[in-house]
């Protein structure tokens, strides 16, 4: 089963993005239409951590037109080993800001949307609705769940008993977690 394109392409690429991308453009699979798709695409990153650092900076290299970034915690020393967007010189930034610049610094013609926040039932719509792909790759359960958008969201603010649960109708998810060495994706 083929499934239809996510996005419509970009007008046109400029010369210096046929430069960048120039070994994109001379693989059958991707070609010029699918470059200006991935130029034209929205993708919202579900966290900079380890799994969402490295993902970031391979979409910003391919070429996601509008890339988001969600993450409410700063950068600690002990997060530099796997959490590769970040540098020593982040420590104590918050991620979403540290990562906006180093997708900037890949990438400069990706435009970086920062939301330097936790994911909660209040703002999921609201934050999901701007993008094509949702990327969450989340370690924390509750942060995993509420990606999970084929799944029922619970409803409840901090403190509060469950109120009821909503189906949203939002863009395609992709999710992944780890623990230690072992890891998942789900669709």
């Amino acid at each position: 089963m083929t499934l239809p394109p996510l996005v419509e392409p970009a007008a046109d690429l400029t010369v210096d993005e046929v430069k960048r991308y120039s070994r994109h453009l001379i693989i059958p699979d991707v070609g010029m239409t699918g470059q200006k798709r991935l130029k034209n695409a929205k993708v919202l990153c579900v966290g900079a951590g380890g799994l969402g650092s490295p993902a970031l900076l391979y979409l910003a290299a391919a070429g996601v037109g509008t890339l988001g970034v969600i993450d409410f915690d700063v950068v600690d020393e002990s997060n530099l080993q796997r959490q590769i967007i970040h540098g020593q010189s982040d420590v104590g930034r918050p991620k979403a800001l540290s990562a906006r610049d180093s997708i900037k610094e890949v990438n400069p013609y990706v435009d970086v949307v920062v939301h330097a926040e936790a994911l909660t039932n209040d703002n999921v719509m609201e934050i999901f609705s701007g993008y094509d792909l949702i990327d969450g790759q989340r370690r924390v359960r509750p942060a995993r769940q509420a990606v999970r958008l084929g799944v029922d969201l619970p409803l409840r603010r901090p403190g509060e008993r469950l109120l009821g649960r909503v189906r949203p109708v939002l863009p395609l998810p992709v999710s992944g977690a780890t623990a230690a060495w072992h890891g998942s994706v789900m669709r």
